[in-house]
């Protein structure tokens, strides 16, 4: 196996790639060697069949491990992380998104549009002539991004993820039709 080869699973698919790649390089050999024909089908059977277990043995047991250790560094629901019972307080903040909201195909401002808050029940008036929207507001939250989303029977729906000190936002939406 060359450098390259094990470079890029590395990169890719970290130590379980590397495992799973050196497992399939091992069975490979051991088919290409020219045995086959001195063993008797029951022999050639087993060594096969041994080798597909193993292989879907190694892939169940690879599996297993990348649940229990998403599972183990994912935060929970309420935003603690499940192996500690400290949770990030959750504070009042006080917001204000401006943005420009466009056309994105002629980058043209687009006038009337309402952004929405995804989690909070906050939307901008809708933007002005000039496509410039404002939310000013109080939310409660331990996060530093918000989600927004606008939805326009004109423009296809956009969500995204802002950073809440983002000074100036731009929304780019495609026209329907």
């Amino acid at each position: 196996m060359s450098d390259e080869v094990i470079q890029t699973i590395a990169k890719v698919a970290g130590l379980a790639g590397i495992s799973i790649a050196l497992v399939f390089y091992i069975f490979r050999s051991i088919i290409k060697k020219k045995i086959f024909p001195m063993l008797t089908k029951a022999q050639a059977y087993k060594i096969i069949n041994t080798i597909i277990l193993s292989t879907v043995v190694i892939a169940l047991v690879g599996i297993a491990a990348w649940v229990y250790t998403s599972q183990q560094s994912s935060p929970s629901l309420n935003g603690s992380n499940s192996d500690s019972n400290v949770s990030t307080p959750v504070t009042k903040r006080k917001l204000s998104l401006n943005g420009v909201i466009r056309n994105k195909e002629t980058k043209q401002p687009i006038e009337g549009i309402i952004v929405r808050l995804s989690a909070h029940s906050i939307e901008s008036k809708p933007s002005d002539s000039k496509g410039v929207f404002h939310i000013n507001d109080t939310i409660e939250t331990n996060r530093v991004e918000v989600d927004i989303n606008v939805n326009n029977k004109k423009y296809y729906p956009f969500n995204g993820t802002f950073d809440v000190d983002n000074k100036q936002i731009i929304i780019a939406l495609k026209q329907k039709g």
